[in-house]
């Protein structure tokens, strides 16, 4: 078995219980939305601060990825389109007809209809959407990989440079001034940048300058979200993921723990709970449905503070568990979770 990086397997551990913080958080507002004014304000300030998560996620990816050598198309089908694929048509599946069924109570011949159309474009629940993505981005891997493995680190970094123009920075002016510049419809996703990114700084040594010039701009960012969530106090102001707060947090979080020789008495419990990261980010919104809309478990209501955390533990490990459970089923390990 290939031996586990601990300090990645954090990064992975920190990106999973990010979105499960951000669902809570989106899914306590949008359920209930009576929460106190100081209460909505750490809600909206820790749905938006923890966005990192997902760029994160990706510049895994790229970490994983990117460095292999001569990857195959045929090797990246094998090993984890597939597995992405069934996701999506299994598991996808199974909660658009929990969603017919339980909530809208819609039960007709055109279900298999409406179920097809929903798989293919997406509609599933809203976290599925990640699923699609990361597709894509395996997809063209291959082809990723041989300008990594071919492309001299100055090249690289104006590589970067051009990416972070194209999506972060644009993305930034069209989110503060709402001006859609025409450049940032270019045919390229901007998750490629956190691909290509992620990988950089695990590749290459990164200059000290580099690190505290990225602490100190996560430091302003976080001042600038104080200010910014007071002023608009809500979820409907987030940034997406593009935008420079969720990219300067992403990359000061794999600086920091970057190469960190890490040795705890629960590193193999933070080696499993990476192992179990895809399937703990698929499964945790079923588990909040549940918490939600069929026990309708009000805790939180009355307790915003410790009912947050304690139903953010709670997903996450529940989650973990059947995660870890199912993993024990080989077919499942093997094509699914």
């Amino acid at each position: 078995m290939k031996k586990r990086i601990v300090w990645i397997d954090i990064l992975r551990m920190i990106g999973v219980f990010g979105v499960i913080l951000m669902h809570v958080v989106g899914n306590t507002i949008n359920t209930y939305g009576n929460l106190s004014k100081t209460a909505n304000y750490i809600y909206v300030f820790i749905g938006i601060l923890f966005q990192f998560s997902v760029p994160l996620f990706v510049m895994i990816s790229g970490m994983m990825f990117l460095g292999k050598k001569d990857i195959t198309f045929k090797e990246m089908f094998k090993k984890y389109i597939i597995k992405i694929i069934l996701i999506i048509l299994i598991i996808g599946t199974c909660m658009i007809l929990m969603e017919e069924v339980f909530f809208n109570k819609n039960i007709s011949v055109s279900l298999i209809k409406r179920v097809f159309i929903r798989l293919i474009t997406g509609n599933i629940w809203a976290h599925m959407w990640y699923l699609y993505l990361i597709l894509g981005l395996y997809l063209i891997t291959p082809t990723l990989v041989l300008i990594t493995n071919n492309i001299k680190q100055q090249d690289y970094k104006m590589l970067l440079i051009v990416l972070f123009v194209i999506t972060v920075l644009l993305s930034t002016l069209n989110r503060i001034f709402s001006i859609n510049i025409a450049l940032n419809t270019i045919g390229i996703s901007g998750y490629i940048f956190y691909y290509f990114y992620g990988y950089y700084l695990y590749k290459y040594d990164i200059s000290k300058k580099y690190k505290v010039l990225n602490y100190i701009l996560s430091l302003f960012s976080f001042i600038f979200l104080i200010y910014y969530v007071n002023k608009y106090a809500s979820l409907s102001a987030s940034f997406s993921y593009t935008t420079f707060i969720p990219f300067i947090f992403a990359g000061s979080c794999i600086l920091l723990f970057k190469n960190k020789d890490i040795k705890l008495k629960i590193n193999n419990l933070i080696n499993s709970i990476g192992i179990c990261g895809l399937g703990i980010y698929v499964l945790h919104q079923f588990f909040i449905n549940i918490i939600y809309k069929l026990l309708k478990f009000r805790y939180i209501v009355y307790h915003p503070y410790t009912g947050l955390v304690f139903y953010t533990l709670m997903i996450f490990i529940i989650s973990y568990i059947i995660t870890y459970l199912l993993r024990k089923i080989k077919i499942i390990r093997k094509y699914l979770l």
